[in-house]
């Protein structure tokens, strides 16, 4: 058999194999109400208090899911924050790229790249960073990563990957989103946003 049928015939086996396992997944119960807790979640980390901000109907029929988050911390120096979170069980379709909600009214994608987050044990958050202007010349930045299970990770379809891996082992599917979104160009904030994802990051595991 030469190299490009056997190549052929893997990809066909593959994709049968996963056409299987995103049926098995679908015939799943699901629930439009998931084991997110974000009780668990403190308004207070550190400098900084936090306060939910109200979700709109659209928002909610959009993802289909009711466990949304929206929660905008301050500092004491009038500095904000917003921490955005998704959760979803077996609902893959509720994620996609935070810049699709962006890229409206006006808003301009200037640069995506992925970032790393020195944590306080050696290691590292890695993270997707998106830098955008407003249609008022105003700059956004976010910082947003997948959760799969108990698992941290930038990439979408690394996330699919492990929603697969879980369900041939029969365990419970758990996925979010996590966005962290900050309005300005300082290079102050920006150090105080890093912080605080270091900050809030034990507390974020709590909820998976």
């Amino acid at each position: 058999m030469s190299f490009g049928r056997k190549h052929y015939l893997i990809v066909v086996i593959i994709l049968a194999a996963a056409s299987v396992l995103v049926l098995k997944i679908e015939r799943r119960k699901v629930s439009t109400h998931s084991l997110a807790d974000f009780g668990k979640l403190p308004f207070e980390i550190g400098n900084w208090q936090g306060k939910n901000l109200d979700v709109s109907q659209d928002v909610y029929e959009i993802l289909e899911t009711e466990d949304i988050l929206i929660r905008q911390y301050k500092d004491k120096e009038g500095d904000s924050l917003t921490l955005a979170i998704v959760y979803s069980g077996n609902r893959r379709e509720t994620f996609h790229p935070p810049e699709i909600c962006y890229l409206g009214g006006g808003t301009k994608l200037l640069e995506k790249t992925q970032e790393k987050i020195p944590l306080d044990n050696a290691n590292s958050l890695k993270t997707n960073k998106l830098v955008m202007k407003t249609a008022k010349g105003g700059i956004i930045k976010a910082w947003y990563w997948f959760v799969a299970g108990d698992r941290f990770i930038s990439n979408y379809y690394l996330q699919q990957v492990y929603f697969l891996l879980d369900a041939i082992k029969g365990k419970e599917l758990k996925g979010a989103l996590i966005r962290i979104s900050a309005q300005g160009d300082s290079p102050v904030l920006e150090g105080k946003t890093e912080a605080f994802i270091r900050e809030i990051l034990p507390d974020l595991r709590k909820i998976f």
